[in-house]
């Protein structure tokens, strides 16, 4: 391969490995204004099961880790936020399982089985685990807001895909084989994915404290 050959094969490969991309920019959460009373702002707060709308072909719960991941964030904002175990324990009791309806039920009805003020409400899009080659993709498009249970209006409301990217956008051949490796770990790519979504949501949530 002669000289120039080479050289441009250089300039092509540092432009390729230049572009590392990580996510799909921030989250933009909608505020309602009407609802800027500070002294109406919930307190108490419940996160619901998440749904999904598409069914995925791994082995996983996208809308569970993302649920899961969510409520560990959201725990250090100033809410009185409920266990998860505790919100599910409460809603088996009152003979509900299937997450979609629990999304569905009347306002009145939340509050009387769960005691809160407000509730988070999720629901997975899509979610998708993508490795092939030197190029991996995770993605999570979601829909959440919060309604506060008392007065049935929603607080504020989001819908946002949040995609993580490795391979030849990585800067070394080492941390491509790592991010490909990690990639397979299809549990551990959606939760890495719902992470990064959780945090940015987190920097736009309201927080009482």
């Amino acid at each position: 391969m002669g000289q120039s050959r080479i050289f441009s094969f250089m300039k092509l490969s540092l432009a390729l490995l230049s572009f590392i991309f990580v996510g799909c920019g921030t989250v933009d959460l909608e505020i309602r204004q009407s609802n800027t009373n500070i002294g109406m702002q919930p307190r108490s707060v419940a996160i619901l099961p998440f749904t999904l709308e598409e069914q995925v072909h791994e082995d996983v719960s996208p809308n569970d880790l993302f649920r899961d991941c969510f409520y560990n964030y959201f725990s250090f904002l100033g809410y009185v936020d409920l266990p998860l175990e505790i919100i599910n324990d409460k809603l088996i009791q009152a003979g509900l399982t299937d997450n979609k309806k629990i999304l569905e039920l009347s306002p009145a009805r939340l509050r009387k089985i769960l005691g809160v003020d407000a509730v988070i409400r999720g629901r997975v899009l899509s979610a998708n685990n993508f490795t092939g080659g030197i190029h991996a993709e995770t993605s999570i498009k979601a829909k959440i807001d919060m309604l506060d249970i008392r007065t049935g209006d929603i607080l504020w409301e989001t819908e946002h895909k949040e995609s993580t990217y490795s391979g030849i956008l990585s800067p070394t051949i080492v941390e491509i084989i790592q991010d490909q490796m990690e990639n397979v770990k299809v549990h551990q790519a959606y939760f890495r994915t719902a992470e990064i979504f959780s945090i940015s949501m987190m920097k736009e949530i309201p927080d009482p404290a």
